[in-house]
């Protein structure tokens, strides 16, 4: 009785350690990078198809210097789902796949 418990344990502890590592990968994001906003309250942004996506984190920076005005895509996951036009979805990005 006792393996089979401590058996069945250990299946869901894999289990959940799986699902929260797939999480935690993130999603691959295609759009532009672009400066919005007026200052003082401008923001990173990824264009999107879909809409914009504010971009946060420690690739932010990086995204601001070298890729402003590229097309890019990034693996990210959406940090702050947003609340409208003015604040839109937050994104951190984990890495920066490619860019033209």
């Amino acid at each position: 009785m006792k393996k089979r418990l401590r058996n069945a344990f250990v299946g869901t502890a894999g289990a959940l350690t799986i699902a929260v590592f797939i999480s935690a990968c993130g999603r691959t994001f295609n759009g532009t990078v672009a400066v919005k906003g007026n200052m003082p309250f401008t923001c990173l942004v990824l264009a999107t198809d879909t809409g914009d996506l504010k971009i946060v984190g420690a690739n932010e920076r990086k995204l601001r210097d070298c890729c402003q005005g590229m097309r890019v895509t990034v693996r990210g996951t959406i940090v702050n789902k947003g609340a409208g036009f003015f604040q839109p979805p937050e994104l951190e990005i984990t890495e920066i796949v490619s860019g033209e």
